[in-house]
């Protein structure tokens, strides 16, 4: 199940976004309406619920399974693929609304960011880009033949449930696979700040005019 925010008006782009670990779709609601992008269209799935290990498997909606975040990290490799599929499908689902691939974008907090991440290892086409708000590349594999993404990837110096080292090693791995990472620092812990949120709606607003000129002004479709 999926919570759409509507374009207010002509849609412009799509922006699927996945919740962490434990939230809803609902919980990214207020983020999409801060950055007040009126010519997109949200997406804000929700996670399935399964045990958890981390959770001491409780019942928790989650993207994919995992014991850790960090060193060590035990990861549901068949539940991260489920989540990939699920995301592949919903870009789909953005196209057959008349969307390009080119004009949309997909990103995530925190563990729904890894699936974001995780994804880009076996996309078939570019993105106008990718979010990577406060998470992790649950595994790091060389450079492939994959497209490669523009990535805005951020976090937060207190974090004390995804280690900054961990997002600082992601960022490494993405550079070497090819992607062109925008990397934000701030000082706050897991969670999205005011300045990360007005940096981020700056990033989507370069990517948004970089994709006009690939698109004529007809080609955009009516808001359903």
């Amino acid at each position: 199940m999926s919570l759409v925010i509507p374009a207010r008006g002509q849609v412009r782009a799509s922006i699927i976004l996945l919740h962490g670990l434990g939230a809803d779709g609902k919980d990214l609601a207020p983020l999409a309406e801060a950055l007040d992008l009126p010519e997109c269209r949200w997406v804000l799935p929700d996670a399935p619920v399964r045990p958890v290990r981390l959770n001491g498997l409780r019942p928790t909606r989650a993207w994919f399974d995992l014991a850790a975040i960090g060193d060590g990290m035990e990861v549901d490799g068949e539940g991260l693929e489920m989540s990939c599929r699920s995301l592949e499908a919903w870009i789909q689902t953005e196209e057959e609304q008349g969307i390009d691939r080119g004009h949309i974008l997909a990103g995530g907090f925190s563990q729904g960011g890894a699936v974001v991440l995780a994804w880009s290892r076996t996309a078939r086409e570019r993105l106008l880009g990718l979010i990577g708000l406060s998470t992790f590349l649950p595994a790091f594999q060389p450079a492939s033949s994959q497209p490669t993404q523009s990535i805005f990837l951020a976090h937060g110096s207190l974090d004390s449930v995804v280690p900054l080292s961990l997002a600082e090693n992601t960022r490494r791995w993405l550079h070497a696979a090819g992607h062109e990472v925008r990397w934000q620092v701030y000082p706050m812990a897991h969670e999205v700040s005011p300045r990360e949120a007005a940096d981020l709606r700056e990033w989507l607003l370069s990517r948004l005019s970089a994709s006009m000129g690939s698109m004529s002004p007809g080609q955009f479709p009516a808001n359903p």
